[in-house]
């Protein structure tokens, strides 16, 4: 469990959600896949890791490129990912 700067408790999120929303937003900024490609990606990162531990996930488009939250499905709360999109550095 982690405890978010509101007080609340989430599960902890996998590192395979951030590196596979890092690289597919990185990848969407430059072209190399379509929206379409990208959306099945984040599509089935939501069905397969988020989904189960009770998130859905949240891309908001910006100039920059895609950003992204969680929103707990039980309780609502949104938090943002920070570190997570197009600009940010590779951790893999």
């Amino acid at each position: 469990m982690h405890i978010t700067p509101y007080g609340k408790s989430m599960k902890a999120v996998p590192d395979i959600v951030r590196v596979v929303l890092t690289q597919a937003a990185r990848m969407r900024r430059s072209g190399a896949i379509s929206d379409l490609v990208f959306s099945a990606q984040i599509e089935r990162l939501e069905r397969e890791e988020l989904a189960p531990r009770g998130y859905h996930l949240l891309v908001y488009d910006t100039a920059n490129g895609p950003t992204f939250s969680l929103k707990a499905t039980a309780t609502g709360v949104v938090l943002p990912l920070v570190g997570i999109g197009p600009l940010e550095r590779s951790i893999i």
